[in-house]
């Protein structure tokens, strides 16, 4: 688990923290490949209100909530694309994109290459 973003197992991370972090981080990849996630869904798996979601997430990571569990998908898809095969398309979906071109766009955005070329370099 310490391989993802902004990871809540750095010691930077008070206890408490880190445990919503990873109660927040574990919501999404239990769902990571349903696009239709909603914030409802992740309030309620970190027994917290809305609002509180949205300020914890943004005061430990500097990031909207959107934008963390994008990162989180994108970060998978570079895994999934360097030790799998799949067509990329597949991979898309896999991590919860509903958009190719989205997902092409968003990747691209990430890490400064396309996903086929991510897996080229691998």
């Amino acid at each position: 688990m310490c391989n993802y973003p902004l990871s809540p197992c750095a010691p930077k991370f008070p206890t408490g923290d880190r445990e919503f972090l990873l109660r927040f981080q574990q919501a999404v990849l239990s769902r990571l490949d349903d696009s239709e996630l909603s914030i409802d869904d992740l309030q309620q798996a970190c027994h917290t209100s809305r609002s509180q979601l949205y300020r914890q997430v943004k005061a430990l990571t500097g990031l909207s909530v959107r934008h963390y569990i994008r990162r989180l998908r994108l970060q998978q898809a570079r895994r999934l694309l360097t030790s799998n095969s799949d067509p990329v398309v597949y991979v898309a979906y896999a991590v919860g994109f509903s958009d190719p071109s989205y997902f092409h766009r968003s990747f691209r955005a990430e890490f400064g290459m396309t996903p086929g070329e991510m897996r080229r370099v691998g």
